[in-house]
């Protein structure tokens, strides 16, 4: 005997973060996609950045902000196409299938879903949802039949792109074809970043203004054409700086940011030049103090 176990998870709206910025586009386009939500709209949209810039956290409080349910899935999960809809198990000496969360998901009236990182997923993998992602919006599947996409149900989906990023796989044209709308989502402008290290860390503010000054000198570095330095800084990474900073000084950018960087090649290393990055900002920024005291 064979049975079909739905998910217990239940899907919510999530919490707004008042603190959270979307510059003045981003928020044209989303109203805009909030719109075709409320007027039938099918609409996918593809974010793409760098690591660790908010990417995720954009379409959660696009869903937040709106009141509507978010799911996210890492699609780095899935090895195999059957996976994003369930796994085959066995009790009792009964067979059953459960349904995947993601399915739930997608049959959950106005619900915005991620699939995050969706370019670290085979293609065979990405592949078995392209039904659910275009016009007709459903998919049969052998053990529960029809996967029809509910009313108001928006996907997104992101991705990082770059050299740097290994264990990527290219965009698939007719993946990125069913997704009419993507936005780019960088690092944020200085004072906002400035204020989302105060806000979630306690941070000086004058302490928050050096670390994001760091932060984007070496991310210009980073962005030079023929660069050495083959990573750069999130602000995930930076929060997590300045957490310690208040405790360690200096020298949390040590434990936190120096490591990322490779120090092969001694004084011309990837290590050496954010070292001297670090001395630049922080040595003038005490000697900036010292004279204003």
């Amino acid at each position: 005997m064979e049975y079909v176990k739905e998910s217990k998870f239940e899907i919510i709206v999530p919490k707004v973060d008042n603190y959270f910025y979307h510059n003045e586009k981003d928020n044209k386009v989303y109203d805009y996609i909030h719109k075709g939500i409320q007027q039938g709209q099918n609409n996918n949209i593809m974010l793409v950045g760098p690591h660790g810039c908010g990417k995720s956290e954009s379409c959660k409080q696009f869903a937040a902000k709106r009141k509507l349910k978010f799911f996210e899935t890492n699609c780095s999960l899935y090895r195999e196409p059957r996976e994003f809809f369930g796994i085959k198990g066995a009790y009792s000496g009964n067979t059953y299938f459960q349904k995947a969360q993601l399915i739930k998901a997608f049959e959950t009236e106005n619900c915005v879903i991620l699939l995050d990182e969706i370019n670290r997923c085979a293609s065979s993998v990405a592949n078995s949802l392209y039904s659910l992602l275009d016009d007709r919006r459903d998919v049969y599947f052998d053990e529960i039949g029809y996967v029809k996409v509910a009313k108001g149900v928006t996907i997104f989906a992101s991705k990082n792109t770059g050299l740097r990023y290994t264990g990527t796989s290219p965009s698939d044209i007719s993946l990125m074809d069913r997704f009419k709308i993507t936005l780019e989502v960088d690092f944020l402008p200085e004072l906002e970043e400035i204020k989302v290290l105060v806000s979630r860390t306690n941070i000086n503010q004058d302490d928050a203004y050096s670390l994001v000054k760091f932060a984007n000198a070496v991310r210009s570095k980073a962005a030079e054409y023929g660069s050495s330095l083959r990573n750069t800084i999130s602000t995930r990474i930076l929060i997590g700086c300045a957490e310690m900073y208040n405790s360690l000084g200096t020298h949390a950018i040590d434990c936190t940011i120096i490591p990322l960087f490779s120090k092969e090649g001694g004084n011309d290393s990837e290590r050496s030049q954010v070292f001297l990055i670090k001395q630049m900002i922080f040595d003038s920024t005490l000697l900036q103090k010292e004279e204003i005291q």
